[in-house]
């Protein structure tokens, strides 16, 4: 049986988190809702927060999947997260 596109989404964002956390990263939100949409998985690892939009497909390079109009939701989102945790971005 073909398994949907949401139960594939839904595991490779398991396969991910568990990456994240084999390279040291805590997971603090899992599939976040924001006013400006939706951030997969966000992480933290010393003074690094990290914003991930999970996609999974069978025959597209991985920049050719998030699109401009994508990038540009997903950069709200983190910042909508940022100011509703006041967080405060630091330059390195």
């Amino acid at each position: 049986m073909q398994k949907s596109n949401y139960r594939v989404g839904i595991e490779a964002e398991e396969l991910v988190e568990r990456y994240l956390i084999d390279l040291g990263y805590k997971i603090i939100k899992k599939r976040w809702k924001g006013k400006f949409g939706e951030i997969d998985i966000i992480a933290i690892q010393a003074h690094s927060l990290l914003f991930v939009e999970v996609k999974c497909r069978k025959n597209y390079l991985t920049n050719e999947v998030i699109f401009t109009k994508q990038q540009k939701r997903n950069s709200l989102a983190a910042l909508d997260f940022l100011s509703l945790k006041s967080i405060r971005m630091q330059k390195s």
